[in-house]
């Protein structure tokens, strides 16, 4: 049992934040019509903060749910453009604390006026009550209870009021919200605080008067309701993980990518400096072509033996030179120029292949807003309107990724969203070609080395 009630613990004992007030997709699935009641889409949503007892802050966080929690609804036509304001305001804040046996109780009415244009649509004056005992008595979760509980009894209200085929359904929900709050006093949130985080971060402390309100925890923790709202967040909660870790796999991959980028850069510039070396000592090393007019200088001239005129030959130690004639008894002769040095053939630069352009390429997304995406770096980047800020949208989300297409520019295709990235899709670990199955028009050529990194070159 200590197991469980723990496990209940670390959902229900935290402060309160975005989505404290908002109930559950299941429940919210209890009160949506087939249609909108109101015809009207939600405008302005203005608070009167007084007589909120010292809670205004836990009040304005409340603003922000209560504005999800309508246009989520589907009570509210958001396709028209005629907008309804809301104003609420707290008509009754009644905070009663018995001393003697350290319970108290709140009774909160909030006032919810809708108007369009000056005139009322519609108005609910919406009661609810909580009690805590111990900690939670004179902490802000008698208040988050109270607040929780108004949103729920608001939402069967406006129905409700504007869908008569919806009151017995609407007097049902009523009574189980006003059961619910009747048996969450100290199960679940005080519980926690007043001992059961201890357990948590490893201690062996036993909360004190545990039997006394196990059986209640119990009985809130079996409720249809509570079951399906530890469903829902403990689901939410797993696939924030999810997009966090993808996220930050990311990042690590475009660090990854950059570092290796940065290496074959550094590797090309070497190997230009030392093929640039190279040439130069082969030049400076080639021998130069010979010219002189001294005999001796070059070489020894053998003249026909037996006193004949005819034709001799000048020998060299390493070569023999053009053929001279002269009479035996005649002067010495110049011989001809030695031959050049044969020229060093040019280096054979490395083979460029045909590459089209690396691309980022998104799925349309669905009619909830999710979305798939794959970048030159990563595939299989989920995004969507509950996804981290940055993914929300495809275009936010190339737009964050910059390592990984830094040049993205939108590419026309009739079945994806689809940005080109500026370099050619070589298949090294940062230039994947992302475009099978995808349609695609307008990217642009480049010329490249097989797997190079961030290749660039628009001509051979």
């Amino acid at each position: 049992m200590r197991r469980w009630l723990l496990a209940l613990a670390l959902l229900c004992g935290s402060p309160a934040h975005a989505g404290t007030y908002e109930p559950s997709g299941r429940w919210m699935g209890s009160v949506a019509p087939t249609a909108p009641v109101l015809p009207y889409r939600l405008g302005l949503v203005n608070f009167d903060a007084g007589g909120s007892g010292g809670y205004a802050g836990q009040f304005s966080e409340y603003y922000a749910d209560l504005r999800s929690a309508l246009n989520n609804s589907g009570l509210l036509d958001s396709g028209v453009r005629e907008r309804a304001k809301l104003d609420y305001a707290v008509e009754t804040f009644d905070y009663q604390f018995d001393q003697a046996d350290e319970r108290a109780s709140l009774t909160l009415v909030m006032r919810y006026t809708f108007q369009n244009k000056g005139t009322v649509v519609s108005e609910q004056r919406v009661r609810s009550e909580s009690s805590a005992a111990g900690y939670d008595s004179y902490s802000g979760v008698i208040v988050e209870r109270a607040l929780r509980s108004n949103l729920k009894l608001l939402l069967v209200a406006l129905r409700s009021a504007h869908d008569p085929s919806f009151a017995e359904q609407g007097e049902k929900l009523t009574a189980a919200i006003a059961d619910d709050m009747l048996n969450s006093s100290r199960t679940i949130s005080g519980l926690m605080t007043d001992g059961f985080m201890g357990f948590a971060e490893g201690t062996a402390s036993v909360v004190s008067g545990i039997a006394d309100v196990g059986g209640a925890a119990l009985e809130v923790a079996a409720s249809p309701e509570f079951a399906a709202t530890l469903n829902d967040e403990m689901n939410r909660n797993a696939a924030q993980q999810a997009q966090q870790q993808a996220f930050l796999d990311d990042l690590q991959q475009q660090q990854q990518a950059a570092i290796r980028e940065r290496h074959a850069r550094e590797q090309a510039e070497a190997e230009q400096q030392r093929r640039a070396s190279a040439s130069v000592s082969a030049a400076a090393a080639a021998p130069a072509s010979v010219s002189t007019d001294t005999p001796s200088e070059i070489g020894r001239y053998t003249p026909v033996r037996n006193g004949s005129s005819g034709t001799g030959s000048w020998e060299t130690a390493g070569r023999a030179a053009s053929a001279a004639t002269a009479p035996a008894s005649g002067p010495t002769q110049s011989p001809a120029a030695a031959p050049a040095a044969p020229t060093s053939k040019a280096t054979k630069g490395p083979t460029l292949i045909e590459t089209s352009e690396a691309i980022f390429v998104c799925s349309i997304p669905d009619s909830a807003g999710r979305f798939e995406c794959d970048s030159p770096v990563t595939a299989g980047l989920d995004g969507g309107p509950k996804s981290l800020p940055q993914w929300r949208t495809p275009e936010l989300m190339v737009g964050s990724m910059t390592a990984a297409c830094p040049d993205a520019r939108r590419l026309a295709s009739s079945t994806h969203l689809v940005w080109g990235c500026g370099f050619g899709a070589t298949n090294n670990s940062n230039s994947m070609d992302r475009s099978a199955g995808v349609d695609v028009e307008g990217r642009q050529t480049f010329y490249c080395s097989e797997r190079q990194t961030s290749c660039r070159r628009t001509s051979r």
